[in-house]
């Protein structure tokens, strides 16, 4: 199949701020909104963080070694990346989700490992370097220097360019911005990652980060019972619908995890590269049951299922859209009254010159008659007189 170019989308993530820490466990509330670009890339979400507080923009690699059927620990031993090479939300709120967090130039450099810099070009580019947006906590809005051009003006809200799809960005000049509404008490927004999944990716990163450092010993309990938690839950429920057939298995002596050969016997001379395998082996047993809980998904029928849960920035939207329809008709209206309004004064005054242009016709003709009538008088006077004379 011929590769594409993948469009991009606008969403909204939300960031967690860090409460307090009860029992080893990280409590996190939703504060504010994170705004991205994002792309699907083989049924997985990539994304380019764009908020205006970041120094630059961060690209979610983990995703993208997920889409390209890579672990965390494959992908992070098949680049050899360092410590300061990549960031990860552990304790801070400055990410969304815990995930392998890359700069653009590095994200580029591993998309053309893997091969797909073609499709994630949009995404990679670096024209949208400048582009970035925030949130606006008191007013409830976001605000943009950017905009899409296929969105209509009359059109361009939060909920359009959350369901647009577009292949351009066009930045605006400078100063000026463009605000849509949010609310975030009633956006769902969108969950990236559960516990267990953000435990998975702690785990795996911090397993990497002792076998770096040769740091044994270390035992990361909360994300280990995150982990073991989420699985058993998910293999309950697969056991509900299904029955799983137990096969026999042929299992391999040693694998490759990345570019590392790791053998069996291995696993028994370091206790950090033991966290490294059960990290790798429990993120490739959860890739596996998302892959048939999408195979399940796809082969279902499906329903039209009408929602009636509205955002409430959807309904801000459109209220906004009504008002600037009603206001659009009123201005007109008025404008057609003041027409009006001039014509009938143009008509008065047309009646008023017609009158004053009719009393001075008339004023005249009374003189003119008034003349004629005084003439008239005296030649009968004067006839008068010359035949009093003669006689």
């Amino acid at each position: 199949m011929d590769a594409t170019i993948l469009p991009l989308e606008f969403q909204l993530l939300f960031n967690y701020k860090l409460e307090e820490e009860e029992e080893g466990e990280i409590l996190k509330s939703r504060n504010r909104m994170l705004p991205v670009f994002k792309v699907e890339l083989n049924q997985v979400s990539i994304y380019r963080l764009i908020h205006h507080e970041y120094d630059k923009h961060y690209i979610s690699a983990g995703q993208l070694f997920q889409a390209c059927g890579l672990t965390i620990t494959e992908g992070l031993f098949l680049f050899e990346l360092k410590l300061s090479d990549f960031e990860v939300d552990f304790l801070n709120s400055q990410f969304p989700f815990c995930d392998i967090w890359v700069s653009v130039e590095m994200a580029k450099s591993m998309a053309s490992a893997l091969g797909v810099d073609y499709e994630l070009s949009l995404l990679l580019d670096n024209a949208l370097d400048d582009c970035y947006s925030s949130d606006n906590v008191n007013r409830n809005e976001m605000m943009h220097n950017w905009i899409v051009p296929c969105i209509p003006h009359l059109q361009y809200s939060t909920r359009a360019l959350l369901e647009t799809k577009f292949e351009q960005v066009e930045m605006l000049s400078s100063n000026r911005k463009i605000r849509t509404q949010i609310s975030r008490m009633r956006q769902r927004g969108i969950v990236m990652k559960d516990k267990t999944q953000n435990g998975l990716v702690r785990w795996q990163v911090t397993a990497y980060e002792h076998h770096l450092t040769e740091q044994d010993g270390w035992v990361d309990y909360g994300s280990i019972w995150d982990s073991m938690q989420g699985l058993l839950f998910d293999l309950q429920t697969l056991s509900r619908e299904g029955k799983l057939v137990k096969n026999e298995r042929v299992l391999p002596n040693n694998i490759m995890v990345g570019n590392m050969p790791l053998k069996r016997d291995h696993l028994n001379h370091q206790h950090g590269l033991q966290q490294v395998y059960i990290g790798y082996m429990i993120e490739k047993m959860m890739n596996e049951l998302n892959r048939i809980s999408l195979k399940d998904h796809n082969t279902q029928p499906i329903e039209n299922i009408t929602s009636h849960h509205i955002v409430f920035h959807d309904r801000l939207d459109m209220i906004e859209q009504e008002l600037y329809k009603m206001k659009k008709k009123g201005n007109k209206r008025i404008e057609e009254i003041e027409v009006l309004q001039q014509r009938c004064i143009q008509q008065l005054n047309e009646i008023n010159n017609w009158k004053i242009k009719f009393e001075k016709t008339r004023q005249s003709e009374r003189i003119w008659i008034f003349l004629f009538i005084l003439s008239a008088l005296f030649i009968v006077y004067y006839l008068y007189k010359i035949n009093v004379t003669v006689k």
